[in-house]
């Protein structure tokens, strides 16, 4: 008896060890999956982030720059809102829509991105569109003035796509540049 008691003692004490054993190895298992999950995670936001701001800058690459409109269904999100002035809009082709209307106000636009900023889910571009008045705007004929306006987005990110964007920009000093106002 003393045999078979000695058996399962020494098949106790072996599993005993492998469990002390396994116990070690699965707390640094963890320790280790804690880690790398905070610097994945960190790296994944700052990955995200930078997607982010790659977004915001197609946003004006590609749809504005471009005269591309339809590029605004890889870009926008389907219900996309927009605030513009005191105007809200709704869906990608209301907020593309003035798309043509500045391309024929101005001579090839073109939007500069001159400082980004990110966190989270939003994207501020700060802009400078520069562009040759070519077109009828607010009253002003074609003046062959070469335009430079400022402004700033601020886009809303989802799922990889534009969910919301509001538009700030110097209206005024657009306006004033082309001779429609005087200050």
């Amino acid at each position: 008896m003393s045999t078979s008691t000695g058996i399962v003692s020494e098949s106790h004490t072996r599993r005993q060890g492998q469990s002390g054993l396994m116990q070690a190895v699965m707390s640094r298992f963890h320790r280790f999956h804690r880690i790398h999950r905070l610097v994945f995670v960190k790296e994944r936001k700052a990955m995200s982030t930078e997607m982010n701001k790659m977004l915001a800058r197609r946003y004006f690459e590609d749809i504005w720059n471009a005269n591309n409109p339809d590029a605004a269904a890889e870009l926008l999100a389907s219900e996309a809102m927009g605030h513009v002035a005191g105007i809200d809009v709704r869906g990608a082709d209301a907020l593309c829509a003035r798309v043509g209307t500045l391309h024929a106000i101005y001579d090839a636009p073109r939007f500069r991105i001159d400082r980004q900023i990110a966190e989270g889910e939003y994207v501020l571009a700060q802009w400078t569109l520069v562009g040759t008045h070519a077109g009828e705007y607010m009253g002003a004929s074609p003046t062959g003035k070469r335009v430079s306006v400022t402004g700033m987005n601020l886009f809303r990110i989802d799922d990889g796509r534009i969910a919301e964007i509001w538009v700030n920009s110097d209206d005024l000093g657009e306006l004033r540049q082309l001779g429609v106002i005087s200050m």
